[in-house]
């Protein structure tokens, strides 16, 4: 920040408290970290001051406003003989351990299957129900052309149909609403609910005896689906298929015809040897013309170019500049919005005078030394001549 002359004799007439260390003063905060501090313990309890604000503190400072009523009630005090700590629950009334039960061992039926000493056989039902068959020979006729007995008729084509008839476009009409009244029931009122003190919960229903006590007869493992759907023989409950008889067939089959429209209209008509035709003029000599060829077309003789102007720029004469006067730099932003003056830190201002000072010093021991050394000759000379 450049200083004027008038700031630097604010400075030199500016007063500083006594302190042992210059981060005491500061009001930055750019000397209260610095090497080789001499600060020791707090501040001195001897200037009753205020604390030091920064230039934002100052300018923008808070409003004080009421602190906010807290709206919680009163916290209810314990009390100080609790019953004691119940630890019954239903699931340890309802499952309450048994001791030691044997461990239920799996049921599995006795194995009873027989293996077939018969001979294998290789055919299987399907095979045996859908033997072979053949087709019987078709006879295939060309169906009589009608066109012959077609007439023409002079009645119009009535293009109605059901779905036309039936799928009109309807034209939509503006639905009417219904809807309930509004209705003011509350729910507290309807439902009044009911005070767990005067209702207590009932309690639950436990049989007196609860030991448990584990089967002595064997696990059936029959069900009521094993029993209704028993196993039965496949062989005494087959009911064999009727068959139809085997029709005897021809030997004697007609060539098939593959002819089809698309092979009739779109033949195969292989690639034709391609005629050559020649000019008879090939065989005489080439003389070239005599006069000169006119390369002038149709097209160049009746539209003839015509000539035009070259249009002119429209761009400003050039002309000098006129450098008479002084330039203003000022705005309207500048002139406006002015930079509030920033407020120099006491350290730094310390530091500023300290050095004045040591310049004044200097030019004062500078002034004086011409001085003293003229007074130290006049005072020898006399001496001398003694």
């Amino acid at each position: 920040m450049a200083l004027t002359h008038d700031d630097l004799e604010q400075i030199m007439k500016q007063e500083f408290p006594d302190f042992t260390c210059i981060c005491e003063i500061c009001d930055c905060g750019r000397h209260k970290h610095h090497k080789n501090c001499k600060r020791v313990g707090k501040i001195n309890k001897r200037r009753q001051k205020q604390c030091l604000l920064t230039t934002s503190q100052e300018t923008f400072k808070a409003f004080s406003a009421r602190p906010r009523s807290s709206k919680r009630p009163p916290q209810t005090p314990r009390d100080p003989n609790p019953p004691p700590m119940m630890f019954k629950t239903n699931q340890r009334d309802d499952f309450r351990p048994h001791g030691e039960v044997p461990r239920v061992q799996p049921f599995a039926f006795p194995d009873t299957y027989e293996i077939d000493k018969g001979p294998f056989q290789n055919v299987t039902f399907y095979s045996a129900e859908y033997g072979p068959k053949e087709l019987p020979s078709e006879t295939i006729l060309r169906p009589t052309s009608q066109g012959r007995y077609m007439r023409k008729t002079s009645a119009k084509l009535d293009t109605r149909t059901t779905n036309k008839e039936s799928f009109k476009h309807w034209v939509p009409q503006p639905a009417i609403r219904f809807g309930e009244l509004p209705s003011f029931t509350e729910q507290r009122a309807n439902f009044p609910g009911h005070d767990p003190k005067l209702n207590p919960m009932p309690e639950p229903f436990v049989k007196e005896d609860q030991t448990y006590r584990p089967k002595d007869g064997k696990f059936d493992g029959l069900t009521v689906t094993m029993a209704d759907f028993t196993e039965k023989e496949l062989a005494a409950a087959h009911v064999p298929r009727a068959l139809a008889p085997i029709t005897k067939l021809d030997e004697n089959k007609p060539k098939f015809d593959g002819r089809t429209s698309f092979k009739e209209f779109y033949k195969n008509w292989n690639v034709q040897p391609r005629k050559r035709y020649g000019d008879f003029h090939e065989a005489q000599k080439y003389f070239p013309p005599i006069e000169k060829f006119d390369t002038k077309s149709t097209t160049q003789a009746t539209y003839i170019p015509k000539e035009f102007d070259p249009v002119k720029p429209y761009i400003p004469e050039e002309h000098t500049l006129n450098k008479d006067g002084k330039l203003d730099f000022t705005t309207v932003n500048a002139d406006t919005y002015k930079r509030p003056p920033v407020k120099l830190c006491k350290a730094e201002a310390f530091l500023i005078q300290q050095k004045l000072k040591k310049e004044q010093q200097e030019t004062l021991r500078q002034q004086q030394e011409p001085l003293n050394k003229s007074q130290t000759r006049s005072n020898k000379t006399p001496i001398a001549a003694k």
